[in-house]
């Protein structure tokens, strides 16, 4: 697997995979999500020096769409995102991406601290994320509105540097 900077080219392919429910029911943002929305967006952040939205192909083939946000160059930290091909979820892809992420993100962009936000109840993200040596710092309480209505929790995880190498032994 390797890790480039998203293209333009990737946005049709992005776009559908946010309007899969696989993909959206678990993230924070409106369906349905339109490509003319989705250039302007890409074309607004690729300039940010706080932040770096990423593709990650697999044999050339594109298997998982993520990004550094929130890129703090003082304390060394970003948040994280991650989604994989909807139709080839639970098959390994999503915790390969986030390990490769960790080794991008403290290796080439030289942070500190990798965190990410989830649904209390998103189970397969914050099982890739743990496997991945992330632990959970907080709870976010009565945090987000779930689709039935109910206000739900939000789990707060972080991973330090020191602790992706000694679990990688680097």
């Amino acid at each position: 697997m390797i890790i480039r900077r998203i293209q333009k080219e990737d946005l049709p392919i992005r776009v559908a995979w946010m309007n899969n429910p696989k993909v959206y029911s678990s993230m924070h943002f409106d369906v349905p999500i339109l490509l003319e929305n989705t250039i302007k967006w890409y074309e607004n952040n690729l300039q940010k020096s706080n932040r770096l939205d990423i593709t990650i192909l697999d044999e050339d083939e594109i298997v998982a769409f993520g990004g550094y946000t929130s890129i703090d160059s003082k304390v060394g930290k970003a948040e994280t995102y991650l989604f994989a091909d909807p139709i080839k979820q639970h098959r390994g892809i999503g915790t390969k991406a986030k390990m490769l992420m960790c080794q991008y993100g403290f290796e080439v962009l030289g942070l500190n601290k990798l965190y990410f936000v989830a649904n209390e109840d998103n189970y397969p993200i914050i099982r890739v994320n743990e496997k991945c040596g992330f632990i959970q710092e907080g709870r976010l309480r009565k945090e987000y509105v779930a689709s039935d209505g109910t206000l739900k929790d939000m789990l707060y995880y972080g991973l330090l540097k020191p602790d992706w190498e000694k679990q990688n032994k680097l």
